[in-house]
């Protein structure tokens, strides 16, 4: 088999015949079924040193993409979320918040079945209640996830 670095493809000699391209080097079967079994678990077949194809694993994500990932999937239920509150004494304040607010994020509070972590309304209670590091509203809804009824 030969690889070219500029199609970023194998060819087969008899296969492709006049069709390879002149930057096409030698790969030997060893080398195909390492790159193969690469590329099954992620990586990417790439050029390398003198055209030679090579694996390019990806970069792992940084705890700030972790952290991002893990607060746009987290959800609690609304129940998790209002005993998770009432653990830390803090529901009544989230209701008077609520009240206060007034409009969609009231409506929210009163009727949603479940609270995204990104929440509008999350965003919006979490500071008036007293809860102003983002850190400490992971915690909350960590915690919240702990809860069933």
């Amino acid at each position: 088999m030969l690889y070219s670095s500029t199609a970023r493809g194998f060819y087969d000699p008899q296969l492709h015949g006049d069709a390879i391209p002149a930057d096409a080097v030698p790969v030997t079967d060893e080398h195909m079924t390492e790159l193969f079994e690469g590329q099954a678990r992620g990586a990417q077949i790439v050029p390398g040193p003198g055209g030679a194809p090579t694996l390019l694993w990806p970069t792992p994500p940084t705890e700030a993409e972790l952290l991002a990932a893990w607060r746009e999937r987290t959800t609690v239920s609304a129940f998790q979320a209002k005993a998770a509150l009432f653990n830390r004494g803090l529901l009544d304040a989230a209701n008077a918040a609520a009240t206060g607010a007034g409009g969609l994020t009231l409506l929210a509070w009163q009727t949603a079945t479940e609270y995204p972590r990104l929440s509008p309304a999350i965003v919006t209670l979490a500071p008036v209640i007293g809860i102003t590091d983002p850190a400490d509203l992971d915690d909350l809804f960590r915690e919240a996830a702990l809860i069933s009824a």
